[in-house]
């Protein structure tokens, strides 16, 4: 079960020292339930050590998971306080990972760190591909589209002239941009 491992974590952090003026707020977890009923809701509220959604306020739960991408449970997503931005949508996984909590907030890794490496460029008229280091292509470019296809898929097959020709448009006239 998820939630002792969640409640376990959160009074661990809650309770680490602070710098003076840090205070211990630095994780709050609010509860979006999916309980059919109010009394399986009111049960796991009074148990959690945290802020949970009224079990009435429906809308706002739609809404929320909506906006997050939950389509199933349990999921914890982490969100900076201050921007709102998401910092993980997977937090259930990050945390049965790392149940210390040692690389929390488990922040994404920043894209040129996950891409390093070299990239393969095809070259008009040759078999052999030039070999691009992949950090060139992000400092070049302002949107970089990442494709994922195969040979053996159909709707890929029918989809990768329409974004050749897409590509090849944008760099006509252009766009800062590059797919790989």
């Amino acid at each position: 079960m998820f939630t002792p491992i969640l409640t376990s974590f959160y009074e661990s952090v809650r309770g680490e020292t602070r710098p003076a003026g840090a205070g211990s707020d630095h994780l709050e977890i609010v509860q979006i339930s999916w309980d059919k009923d109010e009394a399986s809701f009111q049960e796991a509220a009074d148990a959690a050590p945290w802020l949970s959604l009224p079990f009435q306020d429906r809308d706002r739960q739609r809404k929320l998971s909506r906006k997050f991408g939950v389509h199933g449970i349990p999921r914890l997503v982490l969100l900076d306080g201050e921007t709102g931005r998401v910092i993980t949508r997977d937090g259930f996984d990050r945390l049965q990972e790392d149940n210390s909590g040692s690389a929390f907030p488990w922040r994404r890794k920043p894209l040129a760190d996950v891409i390093k490496g070299s990239l393969l460029r095809p070259v008009e008229g040759s078999e052999t591909p030039d070999q691009v280091d992949a950090s060139s292509v992000l400092e070049n470019n302002k949107i970089v589209g990442f494709y994922f296809s195969a040979q053996w898929c159909i709707p890929c097959r029918y989809f990768d002239p329409e974004l050749v020709r897409a590509y090849t448009d944008l760099k006509k006239k252009g766009q800062s941009f590059q797919v790989i």
